[in-house]
């Protein structure tokens, strides 16, 4: 039954939701300032992901009210860091010259992108900037001893963060590999936001087909990141005893979270790593010498991604109102 229009509305803004997370909005800015013949404005996003584009715009717009415009004239654009009484950083400057037309219609506007790397001008623990534009605008006609039209606008403050949107939706990734009684199941997601939990599970199977279960027996469940030969980090480890009851029933099965922090085991300028589970059985009654029953899985690449951006109280409040929206469809459907 294909859904009404009444249910497709909540559904497509719950679909929204998932593929393009809160934190992805952000709130624009605006900000101008008037200086005898100029007019500055600022417009700039509050949130932005580093590396992204078109999220800070100038427009000058100059006339020749008090001063005419001249063929030649200079005008100069910039966006500053304010550090707060200490030398403010020049993030991106550009100047313009006014043509003959320009000088003849009597107004100079243009709006440009202001492109620049954050990155060199944020402080040590902080991702934020506080940022304004300024101009200043020289006409011949206006003579020597003259002051130049230098609008400049308040200060916004903007918040930078790494890109915390996966390319994908993560996708579960499941490897298995028996070994005579025991059998090792590794589930992973191959997207992981660093610090959250129930990612990775580790599902460990032994029964009693070749060897018998005793009271005593051990079994040791290991998480690795495989370094290419150089020496596996171990990222994760659990050893448990086999009890009682899991010798009547002459079974092993047990599942458990592996709770880790990649952060150590990422290599510079990679998020990735190749990981593998391994366990080892060592069962009493196998007797000595006794090979153990040693599953081992294949590698999942699985890719870190830090979770850098808290949702503003304006991004709260459109989530409540999506939820309401959802409630009072719903009701009328059910009416």
């Amino acid at each position: 039954m294909k859904p009404s229009k009444q249910q497709f509305a909540p559904l497509a803004f719950s679909i929204l939701l998932y593929i393009y997370p809160l934190e992805a909005f952000s709130n624009l800015i605006v900000l101008g300032d008037n200086d005898d013949d100029a007019t500055l404005i600022l417009s700039i996003d509050d949130q932005v992901v580093i590396g992204s584009s078109g999220w800070v715009s100038v427009q000058i717009d100059v006339s020749d009210t008090d001063v005419p415009l001249t063929a030649g004239d200079s005008v100069t654009e910039e966006l500053i860091d304010d550090d707060g009484g200490i030398v403010d950083d020049s993030l991106f400057s550009t100047s313009f010259i006014v043509s003959i037309a320009e000088a003849a219609a009597g107004f100079f506007s243009r709006i440009i992108d202001a492109v620049f790397d954050p990155t060199p001008f944020l402080p040590d623990g902080d991702n934020a900037l506080e940022i304004f534009a300024q101009a200043s605008v020289d006409k011949d006609a206006c003579g020597f001893l003259c002051n130049n039209d230098d609008p400049k606008t308040g200060i916004a403050n903007v918040s930078f963060f790494e890109t915390t949107i996966p390319p994908t939706i993560p996708q579960i990734v499941t490897v298995v590999d028996s070994d005579d009684d025991a059998t090792l199941t590794l589930s992973i997601d191959d997207q992981v936001v660093i610090g959250s939990s129930d990612w990775a599970s580790i599902r460990i199977e032994i029964d009693e087909n070749d060897v018998p279960l005793t009271l005593g027996d051990t079994v040791l469940i290991e998480l690795f990141d495989d370094d290419g030969g150089f020496g596996d980090d171990l990222l994760f480890s659990s050893l448990f005893s086999v009890t009682e009851d899991e010798i009547l029933a002459g079974m092993v099965d047990r599942s458990f979270d592996a709770i880790f922090d990649p952060t150590p085991f990422l290599p510079d300028g990679d998020n990735a790593l190749e990981i593998f589970a391994r366990a080892s059985v060592d069962k009493s009654a196998c007797g000595f010498p006794c090979e153990n029953d040693d599953p081992e899985t294949n590698i999942v690449s699985v890719a870190f991604i830090e979770n850098t951006l808290v949702p503003e109280p304006s991004i709260i409040t459109l989530f409540s109102a999506g939820l309401l929206l959802l409630s009072f469809t719903r009701r009328r459907i059910q009416n």
